[in-house]
C-alpha cells in the first residue's frame, strides 16, 4: 500500500568512494534499529542499503536506504534525530544523508 495511505521516505547517502557510501548507509541503518524510542505507530519496513539507480555522478558515489513508513509526526522527529546523529559521528565526516519523504524518484 502506498501514499496516501503510508509514505516512502528515501535516505541518500554520498560518499567519496563506493565503500564509504555503502558504509554509510549501513551505520545510518543501524542508527535507525538502535533508536530505542520508536512509538509503536511508527511501525517501518526498509529496504537496503542498496546502490543508487545511478551509483557514481561528478565523482561521488551514492548509496540508498527506502522506508516504507506513515509520515507522521514521530517518525519525522525519529528522522531529524537520526539524520543529527549521523552527521555528529566523526566516521561519517565526509559522507553526506538526506532523507525525501515521498520523492519524486527513488534515485
Amino acid at each position: 500500500i502506498y501514499p496516501p495511505y503510508c509514505s516512502l521516505c528515501l535516505v541518500g547517502v554520498i560518499g567519496d568512494t563506493a565503500a564509504d557510501a555503502r558504509r554509510g548507509a549501513e551505520r545510518f541503518l543501524e542508527l535507525l534499529g538502535q533508536a530505542n524510542e520508536i512509538p509503536p505507530e511508527v511501525p517501518m519496513i526498509v529496504l537496503g542499503p542498496s546502490p543508487a539507480v545511478f551509483p557514481r555522478i561528478s565523482n561521488h558515489y551514492r548509496y540508498r536506504l527506502l522506508i516504507k513508513v506513515k509520515n507522521t509526526h514521530a517518525f519525522r522527529v525519529l528522522m531529524a534525530n537520526a539524520l543529527k546523529e549521523f552527521a555528529r559521528d566523526p566516521q561519517n565526516k565526509k559522507i553526506t544523508a538526506f532523507a525525501d519523504v515521498n520523492p519524486e524518484t527513488t534515485f
